[in-house]
């Protein structure tokens, strides 16, 4: 199995999600050849959260780490136990060689994500170009192994701040721009933490770091093809959430609007009969290796979906699904807040504490610009309960695997008390 994270990747961003610029040729020619999710969300905006999701088959609320351990206060790494343990630990322990290459400090060894891997190569400095990143990766996938592999790659440069390696700031404003920037209705700069940001110029940035990366991805799969291992793999192509790019006000992530929560997932099975084209069915990180194993390795497939709460979301018709995400409110020296987003075959309600519910007709209003919470109080009643509901039963497993107290702490007091009312708490 080969695991392709890039961080910080809006999937409308993304070529093959619709995005008029040429930003990632390899990867939409990539997505020719695999399974592409248009329903794909992260629990959280956030790396290390959001990676150990895709690694445990956990929410973030069910596993506890709910913060960059090096980047917020109070961030705490990922520890495995006899009940939770890492995809690599399980594939390690069955015969699999695992090795990483990681590209910056949030997914550095101490983070906890290390765990199984037989190497784990990360940057001495605070993160490293993708190249030198895939370089370690390539010189990998070069060696001969005898058994089954995993290998993950994880790229950082489309995160802030933009600044695009010689060749690849690409992209200027045009008259194109400007529409998908009034479309979103995106201002002309946003005010984050005393700095002035500039969004045009940023975004056209940030499009370059997307294309140099594309070109490192392209680099990669280039060397797996034409290596053994292409018939046989499974390639996983994922971001671990988006970025705000000033919508919404948001210079970065971390929040629970659509562009920072919903990710680009490609993922080629392996074989000629594997599924390929694209999927509406909604899924999150957390499912994305309980749906791979069972078409890959479905011995191994067992000891992992008897730990993850994801679910094999190819197992048979589409069924309406409600997806959570969240934001901590943990970030070092943020004013904002805890929030939570659910998104349903309808709609996307937002829960904030601090500043008032809001509600999104999901596909009607995709960039979430029209609050219908006025219009359609009934709608909003019903999802904020069924959002209770789903947070009560991961606060509740977080407690049985021994993770409540980072659980606890990540919730609004106000949630808290909700939860408690509904029985889902322990004082």
């Amino acid at each position: 199995m080969i695991v392709i994270t890039i961080d910080t990747l809006r999937a409308d961003h993304v070529g093959t999600y619709g995005y008029f610029r040429d930003t990632t040729p390899r990867l939409d020619e990539f997505a020719d050849q695999a399974l592409v999710f248009d329903q794909a969300f992260s629990g959280m905006a956030t790396t290390l959260p959001a990676h150990t999701s895709l690694f445990t088959g956990l929410a973030p609320l069910e596993h506890g780490v709910l913060a960059n351990t090096t980047r917020a206060a109070g961030g705490s790494a990922f520890r495995s136990s006899g009940d939770v343990r890492l995809f690599a630990e399980m594939a390690h322990d069955a015969g699999w060689e695992t090795s990483a290459f990681v590209s910056a400090t949030p997914l550095e060894e101490h983070c906890g994500l290390a765990e199984g891997f037989d190497v784990y190569a990360a940057p001495e400095g605070f993160e490293r170009l993708g190249e030198e990143t895939v370089d370690l990766a390539l010189a990998e996938l070069a060696r001969p192994v005898r058994g089954p592999r995993l290998l993950w790659l994880h790229l950082y440069d489309p995160h802030a701040d933009y600044s695009p390696p010689a060749g690849f700031d690409l992209f200027e404003t045009d008259a194109e721009f400007e529409r998908w920037l009034t479309e979103r209705a995106i201002p002309d700069s946003v005010l984050d933490r005393g700095r002035r940001f500039h969004t045009r110029s940023a975004i056209n940035r940030y499009n370059g770091e997307v294309r140099y990366a594309d070109a490192q991805v392209g680099r990669f799969l280039d060397a797996l093809r034409a290596s053994s291992w292409w018939d046989s793999a499974a390639v996983v192509i994922v971001a671990d959430h988006g970025e705000g790019l000033g919508q919404h006000d948001w210079r970065q992530h971390g929040g629970i609007f659509r562009e920072q929560l919903q990710v680009p997932l490609i993922v080629r099975f392996p074989g000629e009969g594997g599924p390929r084209g694209r999927t509406a069915v909604p899924t999150e990180l957390r499912d994305v290796l309980a749906t791979v194993l069972l078409r890959l390795d479905p011995a191994l497939a067992e000891p992992f979906a008897a730990q993850a709460t994801g679910i094999d979301v190819l197992a048979g018709p589409v069924v309406p699904r409600a997806l959570v995400g969240q934001r901590t409110g943990r970030d070092l020296g943020s004013e904002i807040g805890p929030l939570y987003a659910l998104t349903n075959d309808q709609w996307r309600f937002h829960h904030r504490p601090d500043e008032g519910d809001a509600l999104f007709a999901r596909d009607a209003d995709p960039h979430e610009l029209a609050n219908l919470l006025e219009q359609r109080p009934e709608v909003a009643d019903e999802l904020r309960g069924e959002l209770l509901r789903i947070l009560g039963e991961q606060r509740t497993l977080a407690e049985q695997l021994g993770f409540g107290d980072a659980s606890r702490a990540s919730l609004d007091e106000s949630i808290l008390s909700e939860l408690e009312a509904l029985g889902y708490t322990e004082e």
